[in-house]
């Protein structure tokens, strides 16, 4: 995935669970890096105690993160 982030990406919300066992929180750090390096606006949000997908309250936590975020790119 990295290979194909270039400065023309839209802005991007990466959201990863720290609990994650499949994927590591290493591969969003990368991602979110290969933005920043591009120049493309992105945010990073690591759920506390997520694991791969998550529901409930860690859900209505990042669906607040995005409402953020979509608030922070259409000013």
């Amino acid at each position: 995935m990295l290979t194909y982030v270039s400065s023309d990406d839209a802005p991007t919300l990466i959201v990863q669970g720290d609990a994650d066992p499949i994927v590591e929180v290493a591969h969003a750090s990368a991602l979110a890096e290969a933005f920043k390096k591009a120049g493309v606006p992105h945010r990073l949000y690591l759920v506390p105690g997520g694991g791969h997908g998550w529901k409930g309250t860690q859900r209505q936590e990042t669906d607040r993160v995005l409402d953020v975020f979509l608030a922070e790119q259409f000013r």
